[in-house]
């Protein structure tokens, strides 16, 4: 799985063109890399991931970098969290990877706390830099009853 998710990086691949078997594979592996980058603690012991329809995006912000994507569709990566393991998060995932379905780029990374990277709106790459990590994601704690990680916002 780890080698076929570094021979993808970085491909630009139509989703919608491919069996629904690589294109799990592909939004699972995408996704994967994503949510380990930024809070490799969040996914703990549970990497099960459930994939959503096709979505469109929709946008009320005027901003250019929003309405240049809107009606561009996508998917959604959801790793599911462990209730018994993991503490208590705002959101009932660990987290959500959306994908754009035109070119297999990752468009956002949200997570259970609610702190989202929207990566459209930079790059992979740009924010994946050392210490952006850090900067914006505490690493999950394993605490009961209380919401962690706190995100910078």
């Amino acid at each position: 799985m780890i080698l076929f998710c570094l021979a993808t990086y970085g491909q630009t691949k139509d989703l919608m063109n491919l069996s629904e078997e690589e294109r799990n594979e592909y939004l699972y592996s995408q996704s994967l890399k994503a949510v380990t980058t930024f809070g490799p603690d969040w996914l703990n012991y549970n990497t099960e991931a459930s994939f959503s329809e096709l979505k469109t995006f929709k946008s009320a912000r005027q901003d250019s970098r929003f309405q240049e994507n809107v009606g561009r569709r996508f998917y959604v990566v959801t790793f599911n969290y462990d209730k018994d393991a993991q503490a208590k998060t705002r959101y009932k995932y660990a987290a959500k990877v959306g994908i754009w379905a035109d070119n297999g780029d990752i468009k956002e990374i949200e997570y259970g706390n609610g702190f989202m990277f929207l990566i459209f709106l930079d790059s992979f790459e740009e924010l994946s830099k050392d210490g952006i990590r850090q900067k914006y994601i505490t690493p999950f704690d394993t605490l009961k009853d209380e919401y962690f990680p706190r995100a910078i916002r």
